[in-house]
């Protein structure tokens, strides 16, 4: 249920404006339009702590990881941040990243261009060790990207009572999302 264009084929241009029109054998039409952003975002630091307290009634571990990320937004524009942190994984030849913990920020958060970032993520001994790689994506995306991400996280799958969320789309004449985004990965 996903489509992704690879740039080697399609190559995007920071700055520029992109739309997306499509049609079904009927005639059905859609339309959905986005920006890649322009500017990366300057880190001025990023760092990872972990600490480790033994819990449980078998004594399991549970580690905190707290990543620290200073950033200096460099564009005149209203912009968009998803920070993105995961477990990385090595078997073999086969390198797995689960997503551990998100965090979403956009310019209302700047202090004199300045966005500070601390974000805790606690986890037990068989969901994650402290020797495991982990990684973290700064994306600077398109206001589509954000807005679909931050209200598909509201969901609440599997639970039968939680209130329903409407999840954002920029298609016209249909659902979907059309966005654009650049990032930076970082390896702790």
């Amino acid at each position: 249920m996903e489509y992704e264009l690879s740039t080697l084929e399609f190559p995007l241009v920071a700055g520029q404006s992109y739309t997306l029109l499509a049609s079904d054998a009927a005639g059905h039409a859609i339309e959905a339009t986005t920006n890649i952003p322009l500017e990366l975002p300057e880190v001025d630091s990023n760092n990872l702590t972990i600490s480790t307290d033994i819990v449980g009634p078998f004594n399991d571990t549970m580690y905190t990881f707290t990543f620290k990320t200073f950033l200096n937004d460099v564009s005149p524009n209203f912009n968009y941040y998803r920070l993105a942190y995961y477990n990385v994984y090595t078997g073999g030849t086969d390198t797995s990243e689960y997503l551990i913990a998100q965090r979403f920020i956009n310019d209302n958060a700047l202090n004199n261009g300045q966005l500070y970032i601390e974000k805790e993520v606690q986890a037990n001994s068989y969901e994650s060790d402290s020797t495991d790689l982990k990684a973290m994506y700064i994306i600077h995306s398109s206001e589509e990207y954000f807005k679909f991400h931050k209200t598909f996280n509201r969901q609440d799958n599997g639970n039968p009572f939680a209130e329903p969320t409407l999840v954002y789309s920029n298609v016209s004449g249909g659902l979907g999302i059309f966005a654009g985004y650049r990032q930076i990965r970082f390896d702790f």
